[in-house]
């Protein structure tokens, strides 16, 4: 009785401290947003990110990068794993929506496009009336779908008079759409923002500032990526302010220049969300001996161990780098700090001294808030050594300085259960384009299922088992099998004329247990499987299996990003988009690209990688030659 009324008492106190972490936040005024990156999930050891690392109160807002765009311009994922499916219930989109049940306060944004995404589908989608209306249906039955609160758009970036007038069509519309939706439905009116350029050139080709600034909630200033190592000589990732001897155009080439001209454009000041790396810019310097400062010549930085992109690293890099011998330097002309070490990898980033340098300029300067791009990159498990900073020092940082908190040390994985918020069930927008195909799932939860023992997966491992014969009631059937997932059991259903072989844990044929294996334990229309939502089920059981490649460093922004990998022999591959992709030397992989960085997996034995389905088939189907 004790210990129950003590873990009712624990739980009813975490409940009012996030209640005052909310009180607080509304109080502040500061908008305090947050990119989650959806392949941050891919990362191995401590850089693995998901959404319950999340401490309450860090974030007025999340940001989830991405969402996508069909060619027909309806939203879609970004990736299969954003969506539930029968080995994940939840889903990404879920899991994140999941953290305002305990920090109440938290909006969140579902961001379409991004850097990868490129600009081809949005000028063909802005181009026409009639496509933007496919589009602005689609995203906002989407996001309502999916529990999200809003919509930002990152274009990078629109160029020219034409695409001008029709991003600010688009807004207009999307506008207009919201309102009206949000008016027949009942529900709160969805957010509207969009992540914007910080170089005049781009600013003045791409934006008609006073008429968005009428339009969006607020824009994400993305101040970063000054300097970089697609430049042959050492700079700033985001500096405050510029230096002396800068030359007449690359004057407001930094923070502070990129703020005040929006703001003199006409965008209201309390809607710039400035930026805030929790990255740095690195290169290899060409003679460390000679010169180790500003405009060392160099190349790209070595890949470093977690985000293994050359001439990029994560904050979370650089303070280990700095616990074993690496020198920091503070530059008093820019306001921000580099690194060198290793003698010869030189790295520019931001840290809690110039984080706070400029959220004292936003609050001077009264802008709106600001943003992290990203929160994975932050040291968000406090796992640098020797450091007596703790979870997410950058993020928590911002939250004290802008939002007057306090952020505790836990994260929600180790918070007591709150209830799941009750799904939104506004009526959908007419999308004119093909309905989407549902696949009804055989998957059926143990509550549901013919089973008699709801504890047979406790303290297993996650995995596929036989049906126990004392948990069923009658015949056992061979094409049942069970899932255990976090303690809970699963009923599955292997396809049609195959059967479950426990001892090797996956669906075959009867006449030949082991000359075949599915992919997974639902039965789909083969008409139906070249949708986006069916492709990762098959990939999924060989995650373990996956291991990533090192990436030299990427080409300049202005080119597509196209990472090379080593992979058997002498051979490479090359990410030239996100996505799914073969094996160019064997039927029995496949590339999993994310964010320039490729992964590879196996096949489930017996399979072949379908390049048609972007998942793995029987081989007769896959046709892998």
């Amino acid at each position: 009785m004790a210990s129950h009324f003590s873990k009712h008492l624990l739980s009813l106190i975490a409940n009012l401290i996030i209640f005052h972490f909310i009180t607080a936040n509304a109080s502040a005024g500061y908008l305090r947003a947050c990119y989650f990156t959806n392949w941050a999930q891919y990362r191995q050891g401590r850089a693995k990110y998901m959404p319950e690392e999340y401490i309450p109160g860090l974030c007025t807002h999340i940001l989830y990068a991405f969402g996508w765009m069909n060619e027909d311009y309806t939203a879609k994922a970004y990736d299969p794993a954003d969506l539930p499916s029968d080995w994940q219930p939840k889903g990404m989109y879920n899991r994140v929506n999941a953290l305002k049940a305990f920090d109440p306060g938290l909006k969140t944004l579902l961001s379409f496009g991004g850097w990868s995404f490129g600009t081809r589908l949005f000028q063909g989608m802005s181009s026409s009336e009639q496509s933007r209306k496919v589009f602005v249906n689609s995203a906002i039955s989407f996001v309502r779908k999916y529990g999200f609160d809003g919509i930002d758009i990152d274009w990078e970036y629109p160029s020219g008079e034409t695409e001008k007038q029709n991003f600010n069509k688009f807004l207009k519309e999307l506008k207009d759409a919201i309102g009206a939706e949000s008016y027949a439905s009942g529900m709160p009116r969805l957010l509207m923002s969009a992540a914007v350029a910080a170089g005049t050139e781009n600013i003045d080709k791409g934006y008609d500032i006073p008429t968005i600034g009428n339009l969006l909630d607020f824009v994400l200033l993305m101040s970063y990526d000054f300097h970089g190592s697609w430049e042959q000589q050492t700079g700033m990732n985001a500096q405050l302010y510029g230096r002396s001897k800068d030359p007449a155009d690359k004057r407001l080439w930094n923070v502070a220049g990129a703020a005040n001209y929006w703001a003199e454009k006409g965008m209201p000041k309390s809607k710039i969300i400035v930026g805030i790396p929790t990255y740095g810019r690195g290169w290899t310097l060409t003679d460390p001996q000679q010169f180790r400062g500003l405009d060392a010549q160099g190349q790209a930085a070595k890949a470093t161990k977690f985000v293994q992109l050359a001439g990029t690293g994560a904050y979370f890099e650089f303070c280990e780098m700095l616990s074993k011998g690496a020198q920091r330097y503070f530059d008093r002309e820019t306001q921000v700090p580099f690194l060198i070490a290793d003698n010869d990898q030189w790295f520019s980033y931001d840290d809690v001294e110039s984080i706070k340098i400029k959220l004292n300029w936003i609050r001077q300067n009264s802008f709106g808030g600001a943003f992290v791009w990203t929160l994975d990159f932050d040291d968000f498990n406090g796992q640098c050594a020797g450091s007596q900073l703790g979870r997410y020092p950058l993020i928590r940082t911002i939250a004290h300085e802008l939002g007057g908190l306090q952020i505790s040390q836990t994260p929600v994985s180790a918070l007591p259960n709150v209830p799941s918020p009750v799904p939104t069930n506004a009526p959908p927008l007419p999308v004119t384009s093909a309905p989407p195909i549902i696949v009804q799932s055989t998957a059926v939860p143990y509550s549901q299922a013919n089973i008699l023992d709801p504890m047979f997966c406790y303290g297993q491992k996650d995995g596929f088992k036989s049906m126990p014969a004392s948990s069923v009631n009658g015949p056992i059937l061979r094409e049942a099998f069970l899932l255990c997932l976090t303690g809970k059991a699963y009923r599955m259903q292997c396809p049609t004329s195959l059967q479950f072989n426990g001892a090797v844990g996956f669906c075959s044929y009867p006449s030949s247990l082991s000359s075949l294996i599915v992919g997974g334990p639902i039965d789909i229309d083969r008409s139906q499987r070249n949708t986006p939502s069916h492709q990762y089920f098959a990939a999924v059981f060989s995650l373990n299996n996956a291991y990533t490649t090192t990436a030299p460093a990427p080409p300049q922004p202005s080119s597509i990003v196209k990472t090379e990998v080593e992979t058997s022999g002498n051979k490479q591959f090359v990410c030239e988009t996100d996505g799914f992709f073969a094996d160019p030397t064997s039927c029995q992989h496949f590339y999993r690209c994310v964010g320039s960085i490729a992964y590879r997996f196996d096949c489930p034995a017996g399979l072949h990688f379908s390049k048609k389905l972007s998942m793995c088939d029987r081989p007769n189907e896959a046709n892998c030659e």
